[in-house]
């Protein structure tokens, strides 16, 4: 097993009650989400894989990207993908201060209020835990990760694993930024391949923001971008 890409049983087996690695079976779905946007170029070029294949994702956004691209974050949303949270700078848990942290988890890019937060690089101490779940964020983690960030990785072998691996409930890790473009590019289109043969469906996560009108009329302008 590539711990890189699929965590390690027993690690979220004694997190489990604190942090979101896999979702419950049964609704025939797989959780494609994207961290470290957004990044124009990679953002939009994910978004259009998304699109063409009627399949919806996660954007874990940081709030510094985001409130100087409003416009990639309203394409997210128009086109009914969803929306957490990866902090206002991509700061390393392990390296911060609790007080530090949580200012960086809590400065938002505006009036959304998201409900979902991943910490970047999965790194977080039990005590920035405690305290971000006591401001009712959900912490999610990911099942799986398509290592697209390796500049090294095998795009072929990555989806090999992924589709070896991948069920109804898992969460697979993506990033949308310039880096990982040319191995996602490939990865996320024939994972999706796959996923449509196996009738499994793309979906936003459970209490990622989402519009309700999830169209390119949908008025978002109420936001305070």
């Amino acid at each position: 097993m590539n711990l890189h890409q699929k965590p390690p049983f027993w690690l979220k087996t004694l997190t489990a009650s604190r942090m979101v690695w896999q979702l419950p079976p049964g609704n025939n779905c797989v959780y494609l989400t994207f961290d470290d946007g957004p990044n124009v170029g990679a953002t939009t070029r994910a978004l259009d894989i998304l699109k063409s294949n009627n399949a919806h994702a996660t954007f874990f956004v940081q709030g510094a990207k985001a409130a100087v691209q409003p416009q990639l974050i309203k394409q997210i949303l128009q086109e009914g993908n969803g929306l957490g949270y990866h902090g206002w700078q991509h700061l390393d848990g392990w390296k911060t201060s609790l007080p530090e942290y949580l200012e960086n988890t809590q400065r938002q890019f505006s009036s959304i209020r998201l409900k979902l937060f991943r910490p970047p690089y999965g790194r977080i101490t039990p005590q920035q835990v405690l305290a971000i779940r006591q401001r009712d964020y959900r912490i999610i983690m990911w099942s799986l990760s398509a290592q697209d960030y390796n500049t090294k990785v095998c795009p072929a072998k990555s989806f090999a694993f992924l589709k070896k691996h991948v069920c109804d409930g898992s969460i697979v890790l993506f990033h949308d930024t310039i880096t990982a473009q040319p191995a996602f590019t490939k990865i996320l289109e024939l994972l999706l391949d796959f996923m449509h043969l196996s009738g499994l469906n793309a979906k936003p996560l459970p209490d990622a923001f989402v519009l309700h009108e999830p169209k390119p009329s949908a008025k978002i302008d109420t936001f305070a971008f």
